[in-house]
Order: structure tokens, then sequence, then C-alpha cells
């Protein structure tokens, strides 16, 4: 996989998006340190009406996709022929001729 990139060391900084993906997933498993108290159960549903479910995750989701694809872009990906597109040699492979 590494030989498809002009930059493949550019691809380490996939993994502080793991990281960062990481960090969501702990925040959302770490307890709410703040309660309140209601006087009746029927009162529940004015104060804290039903979460979204799987919907409030969507964003943080899309937002790591996008940063992936933007790691990934940066590492910037040689065509099929191995030459990028300037008609330069590549500098991870001098010995390769281009065009």
């Amino acid at each position: 996989m590494t030989e498809h990139f002009l930059a493949p060391s550019r691809l380490w900084f996939l993994l502080a998006v793991l990281a960062l993906g990481a960090v969501y997933v702990a925040f959302q498993f770490r307890r709410n340190k703040f309660a309140i108290r209601i006087s009746s159960a029927a009162m529940l549903d004015k104060v804290a009406p039903h979460r979204a479910g799987w919907r409030r995750h969507v964003v943080a989701a899309l937002y790591l996709l996008g940063l992936a694809c933007l790691v990934v872009a940066y590492a910037s990906r040689l065509p099929p022929n191995g030459c990028p597109a300037n008609g330069r040699r590549s500098c991870w492979r001098s010995t390769h001729p281009c065009r």
C-alpha cells in the first residue's frame, strides 16, 4: 500500500483520526456527574425528552470520515502509471523513469 503514495509517511496521521474517534467513544461512556432530582416520573418526559439515539452520532462519524479522507488526500495518491501529474520522478522511487 505504501508504494502508491508520494508521501506514505503522512498516512500516520490516520492514527490521530482513530484517536479522536476513541476519545469520542470514551466520552460517550463517561458518566454524567450532574443529575437532577424530580418529584414525579410523569415530569420526566417534560424535563428530559427522548434522545435521538444513533442519529446523534452521525455528525461525529461524518466528521471523522471527512478527516480520514483529508489525510488520504494529503498523502497524495499516485495515478496507476506511477508517475506524478507534473511528469517528474517521484521522490520515493528514483529509478522509475517517468515521461
